[in-house]
């Protein structure tokens, strides 16, 4: 079997299954389908796959997780999602919980059942939930050809587009994402672009009404002989952030990267400037040690008390300094080996953090300390079992045993 055949293999267990409904097709209730559309199920579990039905409630339920993993996890290309959850336990896990939740959030949101979710509901007499699922049916044709629509405008877009309903009312749900395009290593990539919105609409999906929701991100690369250097920036509903992110040697398993997030909450009245430096001694599964340290805004001062000129990368990506950035960056150094005055730190950073990251035989383990207050710090540790099951324990300020997690 080849690589790909392998990867392909591996990623069965995390894919739906996708029926394509085509134009002259014989639905057994409406008769000759004349709008194309596609249905989906969620990854199941062979014995679940045997009880289960492909309808338009199933689609309806991976559409609502696909879309909220993608922005929530930060994978802006849909399609990697499979890859992403391959290279670690972590992301499997994620992908698992996220599934489950989505499908509690579904019951509640349509007022119907898991059971009525994979059955099938015209053999049961469901009239709710078949006069659902034509509704729903209706958002699946008009998802295709909107779909449609923006790939024949610009062929590079990765489009997701879903009519769904969230707390009582059908919204509009648009994910479009455009890769960024390469170019020599002296230059700037051509900008990476995802745009997100969530729109109210009327239950015939015919008549848009207002945004409660918007995303946007733009991102750009640059190669600097071994380096790699990533700038972006984000608007959210609330949230604007601007991000810088160096890795020393982009190809090599043992590398660092420096990350800084610029963080402003335009709702809560909220800035801060993140920095994190990640020590990786294997970069295919992120293990080594990294630190983090919190600065937050001084509205009074109008300024970052530290590196307030580390701001706008994304806008003044030509201009930038790469090598004070990254020097500055890591002037402040943090080990989990070592122990830290409270009191001191919080007299310069709002937070520190260390974070371990390590193999114990096959299970994954993440270990974290965090300084957020003078009392001292508090403890985290994950372990992470090849099937992608987990289990937490903390420490809260002043203790020294290990016990369940609140």
């Amino acid at each position: 079997m080849s690589d790909v055949d392998e990867s392909v293999q591996e990623c069965l267990a995390f894919a739906p299954v996708v029926v394509d409904v085509p134009v002259g097709a014989i639905d057994e209730d409406l008769g000759e389908v004349e709008e194309a559309y596609t249905m989906t199920i969620p990854p199941l579990n062979e014995d679940a796959f045997d009880q289960a039905h492909i309808t338009p409630l199933t689609s309806v339920l991976w559409e609502t997780f696909q879309n909220d993993f993608a922005i929530e996890d930060g994978i802006e290309d849909p399609v990697l999602a499979c890859e992403r959850l391959l290279e670690n336990h972590e992301l499997i896990s994620q992908f698992k919980d996220r599934l489950d939740r989505t499908l509690v959030k579904m019951t509640e949101d349509y007022n119907i059942s898991e059971e009525t979710i994979y059955g099938d509901f015209v053999e049961s007499g469901n009239t709710e939930a078949y006069d659902l699922a034509q509704t729903i049916v209706k958002g699946l044709k008009m998802s295709l050809a909107e779909t449609k629509a923006i790939m024949d405008e610009d062929p590079n877009a990765v489009p997701q587009i879903s009519y769904l309903k969230e707390d009582g009312q059908w919204v509009r749900d648009e994910y479009v994402y455009t890769p960024q395009r390469e170019v020599s290593s002296d230059q700037w990539s051509a900008d990476a672009r995802v745009s997100a919105k969530t729109e109210v609409v009327s239950d015939d999906f015919e008549q848009r009404f207002e945004t409660i929701w918007v995303y946007n991100r733009r991102s750009s690369f640059k190669n600097i002989n071994e380096a790699l250097a990533q700038v972006s920036y984000y608007e959210e509903t609330c949230n604007t952030a601007d991000h810088f992110e160096w890795t020393a040697e982009r190809e090599a398993t043992q590398t660092q990267v420096v990350e800084v997030v610029n963080n402003s909450d335009g709702c809560l009245g909220f800035r801060s400037k993140m920095i994190t430096v990640h020590n990786y001694t294997d970069t295919s599964d992120k293990l080594g040690e990294s630190y983090s340290y919190m600065i937050n805004y001084d509205f009074d001062a109008a300024a970052y008390p530290l590196f307030d000129y580390m701001e706008d990368f994304y806008t003044r990506k030509e201009s930038l300094n790469i090598d004070s950035i990254v020097s500055d960056a890591t002037s402040y150094e943090f080990s989990m080996s070592q122990d830290y005055d409270a009191v001191q730190l919080m007299e310069t950073f709002a937070m520190v953090e260390t974070r371990t990251r390590e193999m114990d035989g096959e299970n994954l383990i993440d270990t974290r300390r965090t300084y957020s207050s003078e009392d001292g710090a508090s403890w985290e540790r994950r372990t992470t079992y090849p099937d992608g099951t987990y289990d937490e324990e903390c420490k809260d300020v002043g203790e020294t045993e290990w016990s369940a997690c609140d």
